[in-house]
Parts: structure tokens; C-alpha cells; sequence
């Protein structure tokens, strides 16, 4: 049987939009007790065999994909801690390659063990167990729909050194990142 680690695939906004996203990020977090993160779209979370070359597949992908440029749809929220608030993203492109074409680019080449990903395109801004009221507070308050978000690299995500799951933020480790093609 072969060992296996859990991963999570991300695309990254550019350094200009994640500047802005990280501040919110921080921000909500500070004020409601909750773990800061990375802004992210995860594309996908798979089991993947430990001695695969993660590196190799993202950079085939980012290769092949230039960056992306995304419309933000409404800021929303729910009851699932990693979607306490978040940005709906569209998988309509303003310009460049599709969303879509790079997920299934990306998962088509993964070395994954049967695990499967339903894909909704957003970008969480809180993690955490808030009431609906206040988390439909902050949708309306943090609202970014309209707004282009640009997105120009790839990552993988595995738990760090001594660590089993993806389940506390604070125990994950980025280890694969590269730049989508420009």
C-alpha cells in the first residue's frame, strides 16, 4: 500500500490583490479570535502519494495557463468553519484561459488516490463558528463583489513535519509554489 499525504491545491492572487486580501484576512481575524491564513482559491484536496514529484505537476500546469483575471461575485458566508465568510469567485473569465481548463488540467496530471473535490470557486476571508447574524453582518459590510481579483500562481498545501490532516490552519505547510505563465 502506498503512503499517502493529504493536499491542497491553491491558486494565488497576484501580490497586489493577496496585499489586500491578507489586511481583511488579518483584520477579521484579530477581531473574532480566529486563525489568519493565506488568500487562496482552493482548486482541489486529494490524498497523494508521499514520494510524488508535486513540484513537477505544478509547474507542467503553470506552464500551460497564464494568470487569470476573476470577477468577485457576492461576499457570503456559512456555517462550515474553512467558509465562515467568503467570496463567491465567477469561473468567467475577464481575460485570459479558463478556471475551469486549469483545474482540470491540474487534476487530470495529480498522482491522486481516489478522492474526489466538489469545485466551488471562492475565496474565504474568515474561518471560524460565528452566529448567521453576525456572519451575515460582515457579508454585508465586507462585500467585494465587483471587483477583479487577479490570480498568477499555483501552490500545494500538505500538513507540516509531524502533523497527519489539513484540520488547523497552523499546521499547514506550503510546499509546492510556482508562477502561472505571463
Amino acid at each position: 500500500m502506498t503512503a499517502t499525504v493529504p493536499a491542497a491545491f491553491w491558486l494565488l492572487p497576484c501580490e497586489a490583490d493577496a496585499k489586500h486580501l491578507r489586511a481583511l484576512i488579518d483584520a477579521l481575524a484579530s477581531t473574532h479570535g480566529a486563525p489568519t491564513f493565506e488568500p487562496h482559491l482552493t482548486l482541489h484536496v486529494a490524498e497523494c502519494p508521499v514520494e510524488a514529484d508535486i513540484g513537477e505537476v505544478l509547474g507542467r500546469v503553470a506552464d500551460r495557463h497564464a494568470g487569470l483575471a476573476l470577477a468577485a461575485l457576492a461576499t457570503d458566508h456559512s456555517e462550515a468553519y474553512y467558509k465562515a465568510l467568503f467570496v463567491n469567485v465567477s469561473r468567467e473569465l475577464q481575460d485570459g484561459p479558463g478556471l475551469d481548463a486549469l483545474r482540470r488540467d491540474l487534476v487530470d496530471r495529480l498522482p491522486v488516490v481516489g478522492t474526489s473535490y466538489p469545485f466551488h470557486p471562492h475565496v474565504s476571508l474568515l474561518y471560524g463558528e460565528l452566529t448567521a447574524q453576525a456572519r451575515s453582518g460582515l457579508a454585508s459590510r465586507h462585500d467585494l463583489q465587483g471587483r477583479t481579483l487577479r490570480f498568477d500562481r499555483i501552490a500545494a498545501v500538505r500538513p507540516a513535519p509531524g502533523h497527519r490532516d489539513l484540520a488547523r490552519v497552523a499546521h499547514w505547510e506550503v510546499y509546492g509554489h510556482r508562477r502561472l505563465r505571463t
